[in-house]
């Protein structure tokens, strides 16, 4: 396996990790569903984890696309410009779910407020993963392009 085969198996895993996350969250903090919380802030501390290898492979696998036809250096460099942004975020999302953890098992009468913290940067995050996502699908897939910019045609 390739560093684009890596790269491409495992860049949905964030995405989705976080967005399923958020539900998770959303729903346990609502509904005063502690063991939902937790669960949820398991699956950001390990979509954080993930992210890693996604984000490690990526360069390479712009090396081994560069050359097929169809593939705009452009567009390469804004993913790429995008999701090292985006792996701060992400890590960012990690640290603070682990901290979450901590205070549910150290100082409960923070668990809330820190769900609470989570839940914002995860939703900040997703949003992140969203621009990241379209924009290394538009270097491959020309039908999810801007026809407004003659350039990523």
């Amino acid at each position: 396996m390739n560093s684009a085969q890596i790269h491409l198996a495992l860049s949905h895993f964030p995405l989705f990790g976080i967005l399923i996350g958020l539900l998770i969250l959303a729903y346990g903090y609502i509904f005063k569903k502690e063991q939902l919380s937790l669960t949820a802030l398991i699956i950001f501390v390990v979509t954080a984890v993930i992210a890693i290898p996604v984000f490690l492979t990526g360069e390479d696998a712009g090396e081994i696309i560069k050359n097929l036809p169809g593939v705009s250096d452009s567009l390469k460099e804004a993913h790429e410009e995008l999701a090292e942004k985006v792996i701060w975020l992400i890590g960012l999302l990690g640290v603070l779910s682990a901290a979450a953890l901590y205070a549910w098992l150290k100082i409960r009468h923070k668990f809330n407020l820190a769900c609470l913290i989570v839940l914002a940067v995860a939703l900040i995050s997703f949003g992140f993963l969203v621009k990241v996502g379209n924009s290394g699908g538009q270097i491959r897939h020309t039908e999810i392009r801007s026809s407004e910019n003659p350039q990523n045609q």
